[in-house]
């Protein structure tokens, strides 16, 4: 069968990082023609007794797949730190990205930041911003903040040390305030934490400064990839889905700059999808205790939000069962409802491409069958 471009691509990046992917003959497989039936006979043969050694090939090319995005994700010099996939292979990314900040800021001595007037001009500017547009709740808080980093380089006593750490709160920050639709107060921690970029960068020089912008750009480039590896499924077998990392991405794509470019990431997970499939892969016992587990805690959720309104049934239990195996395996969740549609039948779509990826749901659902089902 014709490799696809998809599956080169993944193998050409993994290369390009020192690894294999080894995928299997139907993970490599163009969709198209004689390729169609490679993949679907190899996606057929997993599932029946004895195709345990198939799952576990399919996996493990998933695994060394998440080992590479890591990889991609980090300075040259640095990606072979991550040996493996996974949670273990995610704080050995982490490890190498602050060891490295730690190397480039660490000669910075007490005494040698000054704050200039145009930085002095910039904390003016955002701390007018905060008072014009933050909420009162954050207001008192966020002002403080800008007042402790200038008292901090008005009396020079801004180190690297401390720039590292008023640099990762302000970072933080403002991913948190983004992914949480505050658009004014992401753009003010923004503001600072260039404010301390731009301080750090006068006093490294261009050599220095090059380098702290390569490990800013990782940092950005590992937050998906973390998330992804974040979720419950991901958790559970070790390693994340194309369709996890697809999802973190667009968690990650704040609201203020989602209309100016799409996260890089987002493409990376819909490029994996064709060759990987978008489930999380299962080998061995205990993948219908889990999934039963998901179900019975999101039912359970449902219903008790349910009963507090004084109405309760058997469907507010189905709908919740539903949306705890889709949100527990990465999948975003349609709540817009179609006209005329009930809540279950709402909540069979939400989980509609976590079954359709099993096959066993897709022929129930245009007959409306899947409620008796």
């Amino acid at each position: 069968a014709t490799v696809s471009d998809d599956a080169a691509r993944l193998e050409q990046m993994a290369r390009d990082q020192g690894l294999e992917l080894g995928l299997t003959p139907g993970q490599r497989a163009a969709p198209e023609g004689f390729g169609g039936f490679v993949k679907g006979t190899e996606e057929a043969l997993e599932n029946i007794p004895g195709g345990t050694p198939l799952k576990l090939a399919r996996q493990s090319s998933m695994a060394k797949w998440n080992q590479a995005e890591m990889r991609d994700a980090l300075p040259a010099d640095l990606a072979e730190s991550v040996t493996t996939n996974g949670p273990k292979g995610m704080e050995q990314a982490r490890k190498a990205l602050s060891a490295a900040y730690d190397d480039v800021l660490g000669d910075i001595p007490a005494g040698r930041i000054h704050a200039s007037q145009e930085v002095l001009d910039s904390l003016a500017d955002l701390e007018n911003m905060i008072v014009s547009r933050i909420d009162e709740s954050t207001k008192p808080k966020m002002l403080k903040e800008v007042q402790n980093l200038f008292e901090d380089m008005y009396s020079q006593k801004l180190d690297g040390r401390n720039l590292k750490e008023w640099e990762r709160t302000f970072r933080q920050k403002a991913e948190r305030a983004g992914k949480g639709g505050d658009i004014q107060e992401a753009e003010v921690y923004r503001g600072l934490r260039d404010i301390v970029a731009q301080q750090a960068e006068e006093v490294l020089g261009p050599q220095g400064a090059n380098r702290l912008r390569e490990i800013d750009a990782s940092y950005a480039q590992m937050a998906p990839l973390r998330d992804a590896g974040a979720y419950t499924g991901a958790i559970t077998e070790g390693m994340f889905t194309p369709s996890q990392l697809r999802s973190a991405g667009n968690k990650n794509q704040s609201q203020w700059n989602k209309a100016t470019a799409r996260n890089p990431a987002v493409q990376r997970g819909i490029d994996a999808e064709p060759v990987f499939g978008s489930t999380i892969p299962r080998v061995g016992p205990g993948t219908a205790e889990k999934l039963a587990a998901q179900a019975m805690a999101g039912g359970a959720a449902n219903t008790i939000a349910s009963m507090a309104s004084g109405d309760a049934g058997i469907d507010d239990f189905a709908v919740g069962a539903l949306g705890g195996i889709a949100i527990a395996n990465g999948l975003p969740l349609m709540r817009r409802p179609i006209f005329g549609e009930t809540a279950l039948q709402g909540g069979i779509r939400n989980a509609q491409p976590f079954f359709d990826s099993l096959g066993r749901l897709r022929p129930y659902l245009a007959t409306g069958a899947a409620l008796s089902q």
